[in-house]
Parts: C-alpha cells; sequence; structure tokens
C-alpha cells in the first residue's frame, strides 16, 4: 500500500496526475479501514488533496472521500488529521466557489505548533491569497502570492514555486471573467418594450 502510495505521489509531483490517481486508486482498494485504520485515513486525505491538485480540479471526487473520512476522524484523528481535513475543506469550497466557507474554514487552521509540513503551509497561505483576490483584495492578493512563490524558490522547492504562479494566474483570470460577467448589460428578450 504505502508503495503505491509513495509511487503515485511521485507521478503527482511529475506532472503525471493520471497515473497518480490510478495507483492511489489502487492503493485505497487494496486496503481494508480493518488492517490499518490510520493508513486507510491518511490515504484518503491523500487521495482527496490528490483529487484537489488535479487540474481542474476533481471536486466529487475529492468530496467522496472527505465524507468517507470526516466520521473516523471525529472519532479517532490526531489534531495534525483535523489541521489537514480543515485545509482539504477549505480547498474544496474554494473549488466549488464557496468562498466565504473557504474563508472561514481556512481561518479556523492553527498552525502555530508547527504540524503541517512545508507543502500544506504554502497551499493554505496560496488559498489565502487566492481568496483575497476573489474577495477584491487584488493587490495584497498578488502580493501575498508572488512573496509564497519566491518563498518556495528559495526553499529549493520548484514544483511548489510552480503552484503558487499557476495559482496567481488562474485566479487572476477567473476573477477577470468573473468581473467581466457582471459587467454586462442584462441579455434583451429579443422583445421591443
Amino acid at each position: 500500500m504505502e508503495a503505491l502510495w509513495a509511487s503515485a505521489t511521485v507521478s503527482m509531483r511529475q506532472g503525471d496526475c493520471r497515473a497518480s490517481q490510478e495507483m492511489l486508486e489502487q492503493a485505497l482498494r487494496l486496503l481494508d479501514s480493518h488492517e490499518d485504520l490510520k493508513l486507510w485515513v491518511r490515504l484518503r486525505l491523500a487521495a482527496a488533496s490528490l483529487y484537489l491538485q488535479s487540474t481542474p480540479a476533481q471536486v466529487v471526487e475529492a468530496r467522496a472521500r472527505l465524507e468517507e473520512v470526516a466520521p473516523v476522524l471525529r472519532m479517532i484523528g490526531s489534531e495534525l488529521h483535523q489541521q489537514e481535513m480543515l485545509s482539504l475543506q477549505a480547498h474544496l469550497a474554494f473549488e466549488e466557489g464557496r468562498f466565504a466557507e473557504a474563508q472561514n474554514l481556512a481561518g479556523r487552521i492553527d498552525d502555530s505548533d508547527g504540524r503541517l509540513s512545508f507543502r500544506d503551509r504554502l497551499r493554505i497561505e496560496v488559498l489565502r491569497g487566492r481568496l483575497s483576490i476573489v474577495g477584491g483584495d487584488t493587490e495584497a492578493g498578488i502580493a501575498h502570492l508572488q512573496r509564497l512563490a519566491h518563498n518556495a524558490t528559495a526553499a529549493h522547492n520548484l514544483e511548489l514555486a510552480a503552484e503558487a504562479w499557476r495559482s496567481l494566474a488562474e485566479t487572476l483570470s477567473a476573477s477577470a471573467r468573473l468581473r467581466g460577467m457582471s459587467a454586462r448589460p442584462p441579455a434583451s428578450s429579443g422583445k421591443d418594450g
């Protein structure tokens, strides 16, 4: 199971989302929750994360994995698992256009003890920058995402730097489309008034 998971992670980092998903799905099918419940939880959180990182994000699949693991996390989840779950729920809410909920969830993430990985911390900060942009504070959001991309580059994590730049471009593009749609006059019904 863990070998498949590791291979899936490598494939994802190499940009082969399809192969990564196939390996992770195979691992999910092979592992019964009675064998190793903690690994079962970790695999489902990893799968949800992978679905949300895909382009485009696979929100139906991500939601299914999060719903599947939520009751187990309430019973046996560690604080780290709870923080990871909040982060994934925030990303899912953003991808589904539920920006206020995404903002609320992101605000509940407390990583003051440094439990989250560098990758997860950067991703939640990227989300906060994206939320600033869609919330109308475009300049602050752009500056935040640029700073994150530069920090990831300085940490020699070019994959995360690229993710930050991609997120910035996608968010600006989507934000411009939304503004363009709201600026258009209402469509005429074709009838004379």
